[in-house]
């Protein structure tokens, strides 16, 4: 969500397409990452509890959000710019108007 509300606010200011999604990685990439950072800690941090499903559990959890993170760090920046058209701010299905 950071990282398109932060690619449509460069959109509508008028910054091409492939400058927007810089500008979207450096003004909210910084809080995405220290968000999964932080919630990867946490559910590793339940592993240490002596259970053997809390230690499943926080490794599994930790493994998703950190894949969660690596995604939306790479792949949805792609998406973006692949398929433009599909993203907040573009006019459209996506556009604030509809």
């Amino acid at each position: 969500l950071f990282l398109l509300a932060a690619f449509a606010a460069a959109r509508r200011r008028g910054e091409p397409t492939d400058t927007s999604i810089c500008v979207a990685l450096r003004d909210s990439g910084h809080t995405i990452i220290m968000s999964g950072v932080v919630l990867a800690a946490a559910f590793l941090a339940t592993a240490l509890f002596p259970l053997d499903w809390m230690l499943s559990n926080g490794l599994c959890s930790c493994a998703s959000v950190l894949t969660t993170l690596l995604v939306n760090m790479s792949l949805a920046p792609a998406l973006l710019l692949a398929f433009p058209s599909l993203a907040p701010g573009e006019g459209g299905e996506g556009g604030e108007g509809g």
